[in-house]
């Protein structure tokens, strides 16, 4: 799971019941509030959540509607909190590298025909390599002492920030750290949330994005200042006829198919920049919920599905191919994997995603016919390929302008790939990846054998391409929501790269095409599914 949602919302919740406390007894309650971040897994949330919902409770009744120095206090927290999560992230790769350095010194240290002639060497890489992770330590401890440090600095705004703590405006940071919380929420939809400007533009920007609701008048004004009773079936405070996002958020994971995760609802800049790719200029695009699986189609599923849909029309469904039961499918063309994706849905008792018709009534069961965004139930229970801004999107696993799922570099321990191509963002071993490349072609690995991005999905680089719903065809240039892609075009998109893949065609905005009759043993797939609308 996500260690970077839990992260926000403790920091978010922490650091305001800190700054409420500050006043009285500032080294004791800080130390008491900041507490929950010295545990790895961050279990304590909730815990703060609560203590904020009862610090709102009591302190209304000194309301005002200036928000600015709100704001200065999140830039702050924001501020820290950011340098926190980098070092994390600075941590994970020096612990990659430590780990390359080890592995190649163990290598140097077994015996082989020249003898232990480079003994010393090694030894000093396996030092070297606890250098960097003693290193990678002390930053993570630095960062930390930042984040303590920012807190303090905004001692000197508690008297304002007392005078501005609007009961609504402190319900809406509660309801916003309980859901980020408990949801994998990228970082930047949660800092745009929070515009400096009026309490009624903080509410309606969260009500926008899904972040909150909106809350009904009180039925008695007299009576707003009484702390509100929690009640049977209430969470931290919130009034019981209203479900929490954090409710709804888990009855959609709940209602997940088995084996799938939830993406989360929000806005992302699908594309960069980072590489001049002309074919994929960043642009903006929000999303609804949906679900994905977190691991490519292997062969056993494909012919577990195969065998029931030859009984049950699906007569065209090809024999596909895979090194083994748990490599994934391969040389299934864009038709193959649509039909699939019905004959599963139908095999389940789901309604299919796809048909013959713009009226929805053929489900599409056999042949060839060039489909068309009309012809998809978008929110039927079946499965279906992903669009390709929600293959995007996940594949980015809430890590924003990123070159890959990890990070701005790749190497055969994220993934399975041909390290061949010169770019000055791959590292280690070259050439295909060694463990894989015995054998003949092609070289994929089993599915899930890397590790998972923040959103828990595993192979998003690397292994097979996957196929993604859209037509090839040109980014828009304007803000996009939910997007289906381009109305014309010959070809569909594939995204990912493949064990045959440079490093630039494994980055999460690379895009390719090709025509949806032609299969090869680089293309596979992975499923996505819509939430009940």
């Amino acid at each position: 799971m996500s260690r970077t949602p839990a992260v926000i919302g403790l920091v978010m919740a922490s650091a305001l019941v800190s700054l409420a406390l500050l006043r009285s007894s500032p080294a004791a309650e800080l130390s008491s509030a900041l507490a929950p971040l010295q545990h790895p897994d961050l279990p304590n949330a909730r815990l703060a959540v609560e203590n904020l919902t009862k610090l709102a409770a009591t302190q209304h009744a000194t309301a005002k509607n200036n928000t600015e120095h709100l704001a200065s206090v999140i830039k702050h927290l924001f501020t820290a909190e950011y340098q926190l999560e980098e070092a994390v992230k600075a941590g994970k790769k020096a612990e990659i590298e430590a780990l390359g350095q080890e592995r190649n010194a163990e290598a140097w240290l077994k015996p082989n025909v020249f003898g232990r002639v480079n003994e010393e060497a090694s030894r000093a890489s396996l030092d070297r390599a606890g250098e960097i992770r003693d290193s990678a330590s002390k930053r993570l401890a630095a960062a930390r002492q930042k984040l303590v440090e920012h807190l303090q600095e905004t001692d000197s705004l508690i008297d304002d920030f007392h005078k501005i703590l609007e009961f609504e405006v402190v319900l809406v940071l509660v309801e916003t750290s309980a859901t980020v919380a408990g949801r994998a929420l990228p970082k930047d939809a949660f800092k745009s949330s929070f515009p400096p400007d009026t309490v009624a533009s903080v509410r309606e920007s969260l009500r926008l994005r899904g972040l909150a609701q909106t809350r009904p008048a009180p039925a008695d004004p007299a009576a707003e200042g009484a702390p509100m009773p929690r009640q049977e079936g209430q969470h931290g405070g919130l009034p019981n006829e209203q479900a929490t996002l954090e409710e709804k958020s888990s009855k959609l994971r709940a209602a997940a198919p088995a084996g799938f995760v939830l993406i989360p609802a929000g806005t992302f800049q699908m594309g960069d920049a980072l590489d001049g790719d002309p074919a994929a200029t960043p642009h903006p695009v929000t999303l609804s919920p949906f679900y994905m699986h977190p691991k490519e189609v292997s062969k056993a599923q494909w012919d577990e599905v195969r065998a029931w849909g030859l009984q049950h029309g699906y007569t065209a469904l090809p024999s596909g191919a895979g090194k083994a039961a748990d490599h994934p499918v391969q040389t299934v063309s864009w038709y193959d994997a649509v039909l699939w994706c019905n004959a599963k849905s139908e095999m389940e008792g789901r309604t299919p995603c796809y048909y013959t018709d713009a009226a929805q009534t053929a489900v599409y069961r056999a042949g060839s016919t060039d489909l068309d965004n009309a012809m998809v139930k978008w929110h039927a229970s079946g499965y279906r390929l992903p669009t390709e801004a929600e293959w995007e999107k996940a594949a980015r696993g809430g890590l924003p302008g990123k070159r890959f799922p990890a990070g701005d570099t790749l190497s055969h321990h994220e993934a399975n790939f041909q390290n061949a191509g010169g770019e000055s963002y791959q590292s280690g071993t070259t050439g295909y990846h060694p463990t894989y490349l015995p054998g003949k072609v092609p070289h994929t690995s089993p599915v899930g054998s890397f590790g998972a991005n923040d959103y828990g999905l595993y192979d998003m680089a690397g292994n097979v391409v996957e196929w993604c719903w859209d037509r090839d065809g040109s980014y828009p240039a304007t803000p996009q929501t939910d997007p289906q892609g381009a109305i014309t075009g010959a070809c569909r998109v594939f995204r990912g790269g493949s064990w045959r893949s440079y490093a630039y065609n494994s980055r999460v905005a690379s895009r390719d095409n090709y025509y949806p009759f032609g299969p090869g043993n680089y293309n596979g797939f992975r499923l996505a599914c819509s939430c009940a609308p």
